[in-house]
């Protein structure tokens, strides 16, 4: 079906049913994206579209590439080291306030992505006078311990493509 027939198709359906709210919304629906939607762009990573390749190439891309962006800064001369690291100040955590966490959830934007807990953000916006003492409790332990829990730790990574070659990873 050419662009233009496809475009007078909807802009006939649109016009059909602008006064049947229920119908109009159904051909919208069709027409919008689902933020839920499980289609996958197409890609291509070294001649392969295999999802389980390209989850792999794009895991061996993240996890070398702090070691490659090191290797690009240039040593330190000897001679400025102990000038840099001298001090006599230390670091300390302190602890965070049952206020300051209950702010934080208060003002969280309901819109953010869930984590890789799942937690919804608008459920930890609406329940915040609720979480605010349990979570400050379990960061102000972690602080006390210097123990980060392992779950904190995990990500979700979503590369988004920017511009340029498709197939290279690195766009």
């Amino acid at each position: 079906m050419s662009a233009n027939l496809k475009k007078d198709f909807i802009s006939a359906s649109i016009e059909d049913n602008k006064h049947n709210v229920k119908k109009l919304w159904k051909i919208l629906r069709k027409l919008i994206p689902s933020k839920n939607s499980t289609t996958q762009p197409d890609c291509e990573i070294n001649g392969s579209s295999d999802p389980l390749h390209i989850a792999e190439s794009f895991n061996k891309l993240f996890c070398n590439i702090g070691g490659d962006l090191a290797e690009k800064i240039p040593d330190v001369p000897q001679d400025l080291l102990p000038e840099i690291f001298e001090t006599d100040s230390v670091f300390n955590f302190e602890e965070v306030s049952i206020e300051t966490v209950g702010k934080l959830l208060k003002n969280i934007s309901a819109s953010k992505a869930t984590g890789i807990d799942g937690i919804n953000a608008k459920f930890l916006k609406l329940a915040y006078a609720s979480l605010a003492k349990p979570i400050t409790h379990i960061i102000n332990c972690s602080l006390r311990c210097s123990v980060v829990p392992l779950e904190w730790k995990r990500a979700r990574v979503t590369p988004l493509f920017k511009s340029g070659d498709r197939s290279e990873m690195t766009n």
